[in-house]
């Protein structure tokens, strides 16, 4: 029995290691660009009806709540949705309202901006402040306590083909090496790996390791 269980362990954990980086830079730089094509936290949503502007215009920068408030209709998710698709869930709406609508949707990204991917409650684009680190950007995405490797965390900045990967002990980091919280740049992507019994046992929806 204790056999057994030996070399069951041995199994997850060979099958981890083998699996912690089995995110390639390729996959993640689709993922970032169909994030890019979602709306999300820090884009800035107009909607107009062209039959009737006096009544329906509207134009909001998404918050953290994925919600803007539309005439008539009150507050709306819309993170995550495409232009399309917000488009025609708006038009059907407001033909449910007025009958008819011209509607005009227009998203408009914020000028620099991040990823994250991998062992994280919250993966996505997010808004690229000033300033802001490669700890302060994996924190903002909230890492599994149990089951993230914070400490081969992956960097990849440039485009696709011509990207450098860089390996951060976040962990490290965070306990005061702060000469290796390199700052953040426009495009970059953050992959935090699993452990090797997270990638086994980790609680988290598949969306949250969505590029494995």
């Amino acid at each position: 029995m204790r056999h057994a269980l030996l070399s069951l362990v041995l199994l997850v954990v060979s099958f981890g290691l083998g699996a912690c980086r089995s995110a390639s830079n390729g996959h993640l730089y689709l993922q970032a660009g169909a994030d890019d094509d979602r709306i999300s936290t820090g884009d800035t949503v107009s909607v107009v009806d062209k039959a009737r502007p006096d009544v329906v215009m509207a134009s909001a920068r998404i918050g953290s709540d994925g919600q803007m408030e539309f005439p008539g209709l009150g507050k709306l998710d819309v993170s995550g949705q495409s232009e399309l698709e917000l488009h025609e869930m708006l038009r059907e709406r407001y033909n449910e309202v007025y009958g008819s609508s011209q509607l005009e949707v227009s998203v408009v990204r914020p000028g620099m901006r991040f990823y994250v991917y991998g062992e994280v409650a919250r993966p996505g684009r997010y808004v690229l402040e000033k300033g802001l680190t490669a700890l302060e950007g994996t924190m903002l995405a909230g890492p599994d306590d149990s089951y993230a490797d914070l400490t081969q965390v992956r960097l990849i900045r440039g485009p696709k083909g011509e990207e450098r990967t860089t390996e951060l002990n976040i962990r490290s980091i965070a306990r005061g090496k702060t000469n290796f919280n390199v700052a953040l740049e426009d495009g970059d992507i953050l992959y935090v790996p699993p452990t090797a019994v997270g990638h086994v046992l980790s609680p988290m929806l598949p969306s949250s390791r969505r590029t494995e």
